[in-house]
């Protein structure tokens, strides 16, 4: 795949994106169906995202996320809180200390895994996937790195990485020096030295190493506002892993808040709005064959600090877990053809 490509500004496709998300993100094994409109809730409303993805079609479908399990990098899930309170095959398996913890320094991974899995409960608001489970490792942790932690949960095939290291490749050459492949010995040489220089030559093989395993990595793509993603998110076009293709990316959609009605879910099932990429979110230029778009602005989910408590957040870290379920099979046929 050549790195360097046409560009096609995301809003165009904004609605086949946005409806792929909705496709991909339920993997489960279907549960009793039931109508689209018990799924329709105020609880279902409440985080703000769950209606772009066209998620009560799938609930209706039997995909509640029933019988999977996520691994969610990040920081630790405050599993005391009540969006968790069901969860009785969840754990945090990490490497970060949880005795004495602030949770108010440490809210973000409680956030995420709201949005992924929280439990349909009658609270303020639900998960993707609320019937599923969560395994926990801590991005934090140096040891927790290399994902090895999951290899002894095979259930886990599915992890979500809400953060990056906000290196970008238009921020490492001008367009004069950046071949249509980037395949030149010189560029090639100089970036992977640059890589080498941020430790990416020593984050890429556990990378990959996990990938390889039957694990697909998802990423937010970063909250720095450029047209292209993270270094990290070009090794596969660089290096030749097995498996380097399971890794995906989520950039920011502004789904719409209270008064700001940026995307909007029709009763036809269309999506409207006036603006649909969030500014603040990087964009798929380098990598839109592995892209998807979700909402990320002013997502209500679960607040670490306070088990009944409830917290808005926005970014790319927000959007991931809103396509964390890729049904297996659906993404070795998108991303191994």
């Amino acid at each position: 795949m050549a790195i360097q490509k046409s560009f096609n500004y995301i809003n165009k496709y904004s609605k086949t994106i946005i409806i792929a998300a909705a496709l991909t993100m339920l993997a489960a094994f279907p549960a009793n169906s039931a109508s689209i409109e018990e799924f329709q809730t105020e609880e279902y409303y409440g985080s703000g995202g769950l209606d772009i993805i066209n998620a009560a079609e799938a609930y209706s479908k039997g995909y509640t996320g029933k019988g999977v399990t996520i691994g969610i990098n990040d920081s630790p899930v405050n599993f005391e809180h009540e969006s968790f309170s069901d969860k009785t095959g969840s754990k945090y398996i990490g490497s970060q200390e949880l005795n004495g913890i602030d949770w108010k320094e440490n809210d973000h991974g409680t956030h995420v895994g709201g949005i992924a899995a929280g439990a349909k409960n009658g609270k303020d608001m639900h998960g993707v996937a609320f019937n599923a489970e969560i395994v926990n490792t801590s991005f934090l942790a140096a040891e927790d790195d290399d994902f090895s932690k999951y290899d002894s949960f095979s259930q886990v095939k599915i992890i979500n990485n809400s953060w990056n290291t906000a290196y970008c490749i238009d921020g490492v050459y001008t367009s004069d020096e950046i071949d249509e492949d980037l395949t030149p010995d010189k560029a090639l040489d100089n970036l992977i030295t640059y890589l080498t220089s941020l430790n990416y030559n020593l984050r890429r093989k556990p990378l990959f190493d996990t990938a390889s395993k039957d694990k697909l990595l998802i990423f937010s793509s970063g909250n720095n506002g450029f047209p292209d993603k993270d270094l990290m998110f070009h090794l596969p076009l660089l290096f030749k892993y097995d498996g380097c293709n399971n890794i995906i990316t989520v950039t920011a959609a502004l789904n719409s808040y209270g008064e700001n009605k940026h995307l909007v879910r029709n009763p036809d099932g269309s999506i409207t709005g006036d603006f649909i990429n969030a500014p603040f979110s990087n964009l798929a230029k380098y990598y839109e064959d592995s892209t998807i778009s979700a909402p990320g602005w002013n997502i209500y989910s679960s607040n670490a600090t306070n088990k009944n408590d409830y917290i808005l957040m926005s970014g790319t870290s927000i959007s991931a877990p809103f396509v964390i379920l890729v049904e297996q099979h659906l993404y070795n046929r998108l991303f191994h053809i």
